[in-house]
């Protein structure tokens, strides 16, 4: 397995594998998108490129509050296109434990966007796949909203 990019929000650790995280930043303003998927909080402007910045937090079912600061914004690709999202701390890269992989249906039925379980220390970590994060309805809107029907990212 892939090496992982662990995260935390609101104290629960979180991770990616490691080929779909292009950087992480510090959290800059979110302009709010009209007519896009609830998921998605708006967009931002990260070296002329608009990047979705999709509402982890609703996905995860962990309240809503006002982004720190000193919150990370982890900029990531899927299939489709790069997508950002806040984050409360990146831990960085961490190597993927040896025969400690569950496939995520088996431990957490019905979230199609956890991939995996991994122990990591004393901490069940969810592997979060962001190819699914948004269903192929909120893409579609996502891509209206942005004007951009097709399928490059």
């Amino acid at each position: 397995m892939e090496p992982l990019f662990l995260f935390s929000i609101e104290g629960r650790r979180f991770a990616l594998e490691l080929p779909c995280v292009e950087r992480v930043v510090q959290a800059v303003a979110v302009t709010p998108l009209s007519d896009g998927p609830e998921a998605v909080l708006g967009v931002v402007n990260v070296h002329g490129t608009i990047i979705p910045v999709v509402d982890l937090r609703r996905r995860l079912g962990i309240p809503p509050r006002t982004v720190r600061l000193d919150d990370g914004m982890v900029i990531a690709h899927t299939a489709r296109r790069s997508l950002a999202f806040f984050v409360d701390t990146a831990f960085g890269v961490v190597e993927s434990p040896e025969g400690g992989y569950v496939i995520g249906n088996d431990v957490v039925p019905g979230l199609e966007f956890v991939q995996g379980v991994v122990q990591i220390g004393d901490d069940l970590v969810l592997i979060h796949d962001l190819d699914r994060v948004l269903s192929i309805d909120e893409q579609d809107q996502l891509d209206r909203a942005l004007g951009d029907s097709s399928d490059a990212g």
